[in-house]
């Protein structure tokens, strides 16, 4: 929530941090977002702390919900 955060400092942020946590056979996830006034968009996946900077299957699960 704290990277989200930082990664908004100098946007206009349209609401508070939205963030969830749960786990599913064994598995943790977190997912934090927020948005903003601008037109830009910023997608940051990590799998086990590492950055999957091509997305990768949880990302396009995401965004089909």
């Amino acid at each position: 929530m704290e990277f989200v955060k930082y990664l908004d400092e100098n946007r206009e942020a349209l609401h508070k941090t939205v963030y969830v946590e749960g786990e599913k056979e064994g598995t943790p996830v977190e997912v934090a977002f927020q948005y903003n006034a601008s037109y830009s968009e910023n997608i940051f996946s990590y799998v086990n702390n590492i950055n999957t900077t091509e997305g990768g299957t949880h990302l396009v699960g995401f965004n089909l919900a």
